[in-house]
């Protein structure tokens, strides 16, 4: 993965932090060794929901006129981190990294006693002692 091009709808979306996380500690790549483009999946022109502030060696291009699934059809893209799966994957033209990722995903929570979350909600305790069962 070092020195290929990767897309994230967002650069800083929890599916993405997560996973150069992973990268950084389990396979040695880190963040500034990558060539990230963000934008749209399907569509061209999503855009960072908040503003970002990255050290100067971390390359990030926002793709405002293509989407991340047309670069990776046409092999401008080596690689996707999202939480959603882009149509090329669908019509089978580009495959997983990690084809058993199952078998990894177990594996590695075996070893860290991590389970990535992807969102939190957090509420005060009087709030759930008054309003107990309530979804």
């Amino acid at each position: 993965m070092k020195g290929k091009r990767i897309g994230v709808p967002e650069y800083q979306m929890t599916a993405a932090v997560w996973i150069r996380g992973m990268l950084a500690d389990e396979y040695g790549v880190q963040p500034r060794e990558v060539q990230w483009f963000s934008g749209g999946v399907m569509q061209p022109g999503r855009e960072e929901k908040l503003p970002l502030s990255l050290p100067s060696h971390t390359s990030l291009t926002p793709m405002k006129d293509r989407s991340l699934n047309d670069m990776l059809l046409t092999g401008d893209l080596d690689g996707y981190i999202g939480a959603r799966v882009p149509g090329a994957y669908d019509d089978g033209k580009i495959v997983r990294l990690f084809p058993d990722y199952e078998t990894l995903e177990m594996d590695y929570y075996r070893r860290t006693k991590i389970f990535p979350i992807m969102h939190v909600l957090a509420i005060k305790e009087a709030v759930l002692d008054n309003n107990p069962g309530s979804p």
